[in-house]
């Protein structure tokens, strides 16, 4: 079951899409997170490409559950 956190970020990513995802530059890479309670990756990727990726499999699966 989502939280209620996770299911208002999912209708954030249905209206605004890419544009909407929580990436920002950190240093000389991309990192997410960040958004109301959820902590997001501690992970600093090398691209944005990355990072996006990243948030993307993390939508995918608290859209499964």
């Amino acid at each position: 079951m989502n939280s209620e956190d996770e299911k208002l970020l999912l209708t954030h990513i249905n209206i605004y899409g890419e544009k909407g995802y929580p990436i920002q530059k950190v240093g000389r890479g991309w990192s997410w997170g960040g958004w109301r309670s959820i902590i997001g990756t501690p992970v600093v990727y090398r691209t944005r490409k990355e990072a996006v990726a990243s948030f993307e499999d993390y939508v995918n699966i608290i859209r499964n559950s």
